[in-house]
């Protein structure tokens, strides 16, 4: 990911719009989220869309669907790539179907014939940073009425659930604060969640807390098809990271991938090219 000074948050006018009544998240269109993107600089949004191509040849089968962020240390930018993440997938569900219209909602099975599924294009992103949640203030939607209620106060998924753009993008935000945040995880209510979230959604994104200071990820790694450690350039030491990367591999982390944030380029340009 390159260096940039950019806030990578909803721009002012759709962050307004989507906290237009509360506690009812004004949705926004499929195209103020292309808007979204394209007020984003290039490098930055081409280099998520690579990383979402890499996640798609993610096993089993490269069909996963549950993907979590963490970093070692705080303020490494999973947060944002989380966040980002989820935008591209959306849109891209958006673009595709309308590209395919008269096949939306539909794959085909093993005999050939089509079915319908009922979470196709849907994303959904998980605020489990519990200890300092932030997703909410990306969407500027209330934090109220998420993760939290749902686990402790047994708020219906439905009512947890605020939708950002209708059946595309969706945001399960960190909740009430709790005294409970680690056992949280592993309460049944919370570990029954996963399954209904494949049901429901195509892609399900988890933002988590650094794993060297709160590493509630450890939970529910087992429900994780792939576990992406964001990295700061120039600043985490290799210690750390390699310590984080050890964590989670020996508590059964699957497909661990490295994203190196906030990277400046310190070779000339004119010598950084191909030969021909």
């Amino acid at each position: 990911m390159k260096e940039s000074s950019y806030d990578w948050r909803l721009t002012r006018e759709l962050r307004r719009q989507a906290l237009d009544l509360e506690p009812e998240v004004k949705a926004i269109s499929v195209h103020d989220l292309g808007a979204i993107l394209r007020s984003l600089p290039a490098d930055f949004v081409a280099d998520i869309q690579q990383l979402k191509k890499k996640l798609a040849y993610v096993p089993p089968n490269q069909g996963a669907q549950i993907f979590a962020f963490c970093s070692s240390v705080a303020r490494e930018g999973s947060s944002t790539l989380a966040h980002a993440l989820t935008l591209a997938y959306a849109l891209n569900s958006a673009e595709f179907e309308e590209n395919n219209e008269g096949n939306s909602g539909q794959f085909k099975n093993g005999a050939g014939k089509s079915v319908m599924t009922a979470n196709r294009g849907k994303t959904l992103l998980v605020d489990t940073n519990l200890h300092s949640p932030a997703l909410h203030e990306f969407m500027n939607v209330p934090r109220d009425m998420g993760l939290v209620n749902y686990v402790e106060d047994s708020l219906t998924l439905s009512k947890a659930i605020k939708w950002i753009v209708p059946d595309r993008l969706a945001l399960l935000t960190a909740g009430r604060d709790s005294e409970y945040k680690v056992e949280l995880f592993n309460n049944p209510r919370f570990k029954a969640l996963f399954p209904e979230l494949r049901k429901k959604f195509q892609t399900v994104v988890f933002d988590c807390p650094p794993v060297s200071t709160y590493p509630d990820i450890i939970s529910f790694l087992v429900e994780i098809d792939s576990v992406i450690l964001a990295i700061k350039s120039g600043e985490t030491k290799v210690s750390d990271v390699l310590q984080s990367k050890l964590t989670l591999e020996t508590n059964g982390a699957k497909n661990i991938g490295v994203v190196l944030n906030r990277f400046h380029q310190i070779i000339p340009k004119g010598l950084n090219r191909l030969f021909e």
